[in-house]
């Protein structure tokens, strides 16, 4: 077992990794799995690294002709990547099998090359392009793999080049050696461009010179460059002295040049990129002549003699023309103007800056937009690769999403305090154009309306769901809700499923967010009915994730809301699900099982959801925020480092799109706070809470809960600093605004928690037994009787009985902690200090002695490990005092 996979059979092997025939049970099905070579040991951290950049990368693409990424792990010390199995051969061991002919070569690389091309356009470099990286699927797929040396665009080698290729291990430098053997410059030398062995910076021109290397060797038999070894090659490069190929190979004339641009010396002098070289090599100029042999016989028979460019272009702007006019009233001149002047009139301090990045968003959107629509349109109506039903269908997909922003402009017009606030956020929600090319996805929905009076009504019916949606995300959420109502009581009646499931999962949506979680189960239930009968996948998946959210988190039923998450993830998967999808998805799993306290889970989830938000866009706004989640479950589990590089990397990111005092710093502020206190930098934490505190009174006023939550914090600071009164006043003042949004609110209890903590360290045993108390009664109720935040309160009960002279008492809550913690996923420290207070209590309360002793040592080793010092001292003087020091 590699994880959850298990291992059939060795299949290959690469310079880093061994490749296994693996089985997934989760999923039923076979994958790939590569693994770090154990013979690399003494390389593993620098393979690992590999290992894990070859996942991110491929995991980054989306492609035919690319091998797919599903999931990538640990195991002990070695890293693994579970990848789309590919039942077939290399395209080495295709050329060896028998002789082929130049065109069959041809059309395989042709294949690969496109997969590079898409390579590239997501920002990658392959850099190690060569025949046995290129599988042939038995089922005639072409797929590039082993991207484990793929890098971002412009990424320069760590060191490597040709200095480290001669110093290589052995008596011999590895410029003498056969050049089939791996280097120490990443790549095999044999297929390597020549900036690549200087050590130089790679990009898409680097690989664009190893295909066309690899394409000389198939067609000519022999590489382009004359030499036996490394250094005979790298020679014969240097001066770009080409070997003419064989004669007799068929190959036609039309193909040496291409190739011998691709291997230019100078990358400035090769193609500006793959897909430029490509369409050469794919430009046959003996069929062009034949088609325009065929045309002009029809011209001459039909009589129709045009200016042929003049025309065809004419044709193409009457029929898929006036693209632009779709955006009047949408995203034209007037309409910017009114979003800017509606912005600076509501007197926000960044209304301005949000202004600009709300007007590049929306203009790149719209210009998606109209690329797409025009690109739809003359597939079908000039090139004839497109049948009208799929036409239809795409042009309904981007009619909804212009809808969908037409929406979210319109409510910018009447732009308050709150909707600038989320201005940014409710652009980038809007769904991707890319979603419009999907026609696997649109082909499993019902097709749009063919009467053109139901259709309009399913159009008016939809303005509805995107005014939802619009409200929604600016969080007017009454208004955004009366709106779902609306649209779902005009959708019931036309019929169309999939304009009922939007509407009602929308409803369902607000439903949960405004507290109503019986309801929007209801609704999310019928949601997802409807989007399963009606082919709306993606539909279906949200709502499936949400009865996760409102089932597992909202009413605690953390059973119902796996199965739930599970049902999600599998339709996604089904479906194809884009990356955004799939990482909401993970996100909002990841949210349950910290709630649960299962915080290594909730890090391992919210890492893959990172990854996933990462792979639909370096821009992707979604990033800072899951970085900001990953921040706090690490936090819980005591990986401090970890959680301030994520947080300070999420509030480097919001600090290159938003102004300083923008609400959403807020968040990552008192996260920043949390990571700084937990490490006892106790000044900087309060620093940190205090600047959220400014920002979100500033944006929402004294009484709002997220000021309640940074005073919870910058009182836990001045506790430890010792400034007890200042503590209490704080959680005093936060514990007043938590109660306005309930009173059984679980930040109530965490609040009255840190109010008995405080009000023991004054001397003060009774009241403090009092909080901790009203703080157990809360969290039994909303959390259940077995959740690992009850051990907060319990370790207080059980802290203060003794100081009461009730030890024998503590005895049962310091039991119960002790249990919770170590059931929970939590920070080990919290273990430790329940272990001491158990400790205590059997000792003083007529207890086992000798396990009291043992929890005691236990307790100190633990505190030692986490580094809690202050803490560790406090045991160890309790050792002392009673004789147990040794």
């Amino acid at each position: 077992m590699v994880g959850r996979y298990v291992v059939l059979e060795r299949i290959g092997a690469g310079g880093m990794g061994v490749v296994y025939a693996a089985y997934d049970p989760e999923l039923d099905r076979k994958v790939a799995l590569k693994l770090l070579r154990p013979d690399r040991a003494g390389a593993a951290g620098e393979a690992a690294l590999r290992l894990q950049r070859e996942a991110q990368a491929i995991a980054r693409l989306s492609d035919p002709h690319v091998v797919a990424v599903y999931d990538a792990g640990t195991l002990g010390e070695q890293v693994f990547v579970a990848m789309e199995f590919v039942e077939g051969r290399t395209l080495r061991e295709w050329l060896k099998a028998e002789p082929r002919s130049w065109s069959e070569i041809l059309k395989v690389f042709l294949a690969a090359g496109w997969g590079l091309a898409a390579a590239h356009d997501a920002g990658l470099v392959h850099r190690d392009f060569k025949p046995d990286n290129v599988l042939l699927g038995t089922d005639g797929r072409i797929k590039v793999a082993d991207f484990g040396l793929a890098r971002p665009v412009g990424d320069a080698d760590p060191g490597g080049g040709e200095a480290a290729l001669m110093e290589s291990p052995g008596s011999r430098g590895l410029l003498a050696t056969p050049l089939t053997e791996w280097g120490v410059a990443m790549g095999t030398p044999a297929y390597m461009a020549p900036e690549q062995l200087r050590g130089e910076r790679a990009d898409a021109r680097s690989d664009q010179f190893s295909f066309c290397v690899a394409l000389w060797e198939a067609l000519y038999g022999r590489k382009p460059f004359a030499g036996e070894s490394f250094r005979e090659m790298l020679d014969a490069e240097r001066r770009g002295e080409i070997v003419e190929p064989p004669a007799g190979t068929g190959v036609p004339a039309r193909i040496l040049p291409i190739l011998r641009r691709g291997l230019a010396v100078s990358p400035e002098a090769r193609y500006p990129g793959m897909a430029e070289l490509l369409h050469d090599l794919e430009r046959d100029p003996s069929v062009v002549r034949r088609r325009w042999l065929a045309l002009a016989a029809v011209v001459l028979v039909t009589g129709a003699i045009f200016a042929g460019l003049g025309y065809f272009q004419a044709r193409r702007a009457e029929l898929c023309g006036g693209v632009e006019e779709k955006l009047a009233g949408v995203w034209d001149e007037p309409r910017k103007q009114a979003v800017h002047a509606a912005f600076l009139a509501t007197g926000v301090p960044f209304a301005e800056d949000a202004w600009k990045i709300v007007g590049k968003s929306v203009d790149r959107y719209t210009s998606d937009w109209t690329g797409m629509r025009r690109q739809a349109c003359e597939a079908t109506r000039l090139r004839g690769e497109q049948s009208e039903d799929l036409l239809d269908r795409r042009m309904l997909c981007l009619d909804q999403h212009l809808q969908d922003a037409a929406a979210v402009t319109k409510l910018f017009t009447q732009a308050d305090a709150q909707i600038v606030g989320k201005a940014v956020a409710s652009v980038s929600a809007l769904p991707p154009v890319a979603d419009c090319a999907d026609v696997e996805s649109l082909r499993a929905k019902l097709p749009p309306p063919r009467d053109p009076k139901l259709r309009a009504r399913v159009e008016a019916a939809r303005a509805l769901v995107s005014e939802a949606r619009a409200l929604h995300g600016a969080g007017k959420r009454p208004e955004g809700l009366a709106k779902a109502v609306a649209a779902e009581k005009q959708a019931r009646p036309l019929g169309y499923g999939p304009l009922e499931a939007e509407a009602l999962f929308e409803k369902g949506f607000l439903q949960d967010v405004m507290g109503d979680f019986k309801a929007a189960e209801e609704t999310l239930f019928d949601a997802l009915t409807a989007a399963q009968a009606s082919g709306h996948q993606e539909v279906a998946a949200q709502s499936a994730s949400q009865l996760s959210w409102v089932t597992g988190h909202e009413q605690t039923r953390p059973a119902d809301g796996e199965k739930w998450a599970r049902l999600a993830q599998s339709i996604a998967d089904g479906a194809r699900g884009g990356p955004g999808l799939r990482s909401e998805l993970l996100v909002q799993q990841s949210a349950i099982r910290a709630k649960e306290a299962r915080y290594q889970e909730a890090i391992e989830l919210a890492t893959r959801a990172l990854a996933l938000a990462e792979q639909a866009g370096r821009d992707n706004p979604r990033i800072p925020s899951i970085l900001n989640d990953l921040a706090e479950y690490q936090d819980q589990t005591g990986r401090y480092e970890e959680a301030l590089r994520n947080v300070h990397r999420s509030l480097e990111i919001r600090a290159k799109t938003l102004p300083p005092d923008h609400p959403d710093f807020a968040n990552a502020y008192n996260t920043l706070g949390n990571i700084e206190s937990n490490q006892n930098r106790q000044a900087e934490a309060a620093a940190a809470f205090e600047h959220a505190i400014a920002i979100e009174r500033k944006q929402y006023g004294p009484k709002h809960w997220l000021v309640g939550g940074g005073l919870m914090g910058l009182a836990t600071a001045h506790q430890a600093l010792g400034h007890l009164d200042l503590a209490l006043r704080y959680d005093r003042e936060s514990l007043d605004i938590m109660k306005g949004y309930g009173p059984e609110s679980p930040n109530v209890a965490a609040i009255l928690v840190n109010i008995g903590e405080v009000l023991r360290l004054q001397g003060k045993p009774a009241e403090a037994l009092d909080s901790y108390r009203r703080a157990l009664a809360m969290q039994e109720k909303t959390l259940g009787a077995d959740n690992p935040n009850l051990a907060f309160p319990l370790s207080g009960i059980a802290r203060v009985l003794p100081q009461l002279g009730r030890a024998a008492q503590a005895i049962a809550p310091a039991e119960r902690a002790v249990r919770l913690f170590e059931t929970g996923q939590g920070d080990p420290r919290y273990l430790s200090q329940a272990r001491y207070i158990l400790a205590v209590a059997l000792w003083d309360g007529g207890g086992d002695r000798g396990r009291a002793a043992r929890l005691a040592r236990e307790a100190r080793s633990g505190l030692e490990k986490t580094g809690a010092k202050d803490e560790q001292q406090e045991v160890e003087a309790w050792l002392k005092q009673k004789g147990l020091s040794g």
